[in-house]
């Protein structure tokens, strides 16, 4: 999840130097941590009816892809949070400079 956090946070940041998108660089990035290996192993052991040895491998697969997920729910949802906080302070402050000059000037 640390990973997913960090690739998340790095591809926010690059997003908005670049002016591009997050996923441009979120997705290149979280590849190699995609569990392609425990998804593999996982069907492998299905087809060689290992049952026990399938399910341990996806319950393990299928947490580090929940974790991952996770990671980069929790940094997309803050930074969004962020973003709307910033956006709503600029409008609040123009809002109190035009009631401001709107007191000043009787208008």
């Amino acid at each position: 999840m640390i990973s997913a956090v960090v690739i998340t946070v790095f591809s926010e940041i690059i997003g908005r130097i670049e002016k591009t998108t997050v996923t441009s660089t979120l997705i290149p990035a979280l590849i190699p941590l995609v569990p392609g290996g425990g998804i593999y192993y996982t069907m492998s052991f299905f087809v060689e009816n290992r049952f026990p040895e399938a399910f341990e491998k996806g319950r393990e697969t299928i947490f580090l892809t929940v974790a991952l997920s996770v990671g980069i729910f929790l940094v997309s949802t803050f930074s969004q949070i962020l973003d709307r906080t910033i956006k709503y302070t600029k409008v609040l402050k123009k809002y109190r400079k035009f009631k401001e000059y709107k007191k000043k000037h009787k208008v």
